[in-house]
């Protein structure tokens, strides 16, 4: 049986003529209209009967004495071979022909656009590790720009209002020392003073060496001297938080030096980025 093509339009069948078409559908003799209104009809058919048409199909199958039993005359036997030799050397003439088929070698043309996409690959390979390299460059030099203004800030600012402070009665300078309390993969060598104005009230306070540059620095005055972590909640007047140029430090507090008279004066950095802080220099005055 051919495949059914599902044609809404071809008449249908009885039973009894399809069990006729079955066995000429196995011997592939339908016309076009027969084998339309065969395959419709099949399709429609309960399943009880589509399986006598199959029977029937089959059973035609096997009944070989109804071919006819004629040889094929030599002249046909002979016309079918020089068809399908036709057919295979035409096949062959084609590839043959795809074979002998060949494309133009590289012009110079495109020698030299192949060269001229290496140069530009390079060239800009060249320019963006130079840009890398000049925006380095000008980091560093803004950081040396803002460090040498820092610097000449505190001296002339320590020359021309803080150094006869050195000379009054009653003032206090409090060196800062550096502490262990840094994570071990920093080297803490932070340095730093207290100056203590007794006429304005006022402290210069100045660090260097700063262990994490550009982070806020607090200033705590606390009364335990143990550590921060135990220590009473500091008064607000005596806090101030301060951000670094770079690892360095220099500000006017609002200390009074009578203020932190046997107190512990703690400097804490707030790491950038993360919740941690810790205490990097510390002086009992």
């Amino acid at each position: 049986m051919t495949p059914p093509d599902n044609d809404q339009n071809a008449p249908r069948l009885t039973l009894r003529e399809m069990l006729e078409l079955a066995t000429l559908d196995v011997f592939g003799v339908l016309d076009e209209q027969e084998r339309r209104a065969f395959d419709a009809t099949f399709l429609v058919l309960p399943p009880a009967q589509q399986d006598q048409v199959r029977a029937q199909q089959a059973l035609s199958a096997r009944c070989t004495h109804l071919l006819p039993d004629v040889e094929p005359r030599p002249e046909l036997r002979q016309a079918a071979l020089e068809r399908v030799q036709a057919e295979d050397q035409a096949d062959r003439t084609v590839v043959a022909r795809l074979g002998t088929i060949t494309t133009p070698g590289p012009s110079g043309i495109s020698r030299l656009w192949r060269s001229a996409a290496i140069g530009a690959v390079a060239a800009s390979l060249l320019l963006g590790f130079m840009l890398v390299l000049l925006n380095r460059e000008f980091s560093n030099l803004q950081q040396a720009a803002r460090l040498a203004a820092s610097d000449q800030h505190f001296a002339s600012t320590l020359v021309s209002n803080w150094a006869f402070v050195l000379s009054k009665p009653g003032s206090k300078h409090l060196a800062l020392t550096a502490t262990d309390m840094t994570p071990q993969r920093i080297t803490n060598r932070a340095q730093g003073f207290f100056l203590f104005d007794p006429i304005s009230s006022k402290t210069l306070f100045r660090a260097t060496a700063l262990p994490f540059p550009g982070a806020e620095y607090a200033v705590y005055l606390v009364e335990d001297a143990a550590g921060l972590s135990r220590s009473a909640e500091p008064v607000h007047k005596f806090i101030q938080r301060i951000t670094a140029v770079h690892d360095r430090i220099f500000q006017v507090l609002d200390i009074a030096p009578s203020a932190g008279v046997g107190r512990t004066y703690q400097i804490v950095a707030y790491v950038p980025g993360t919740q941690e802080r810790y205490q990097v220099l510390e002086a009992v005055f």
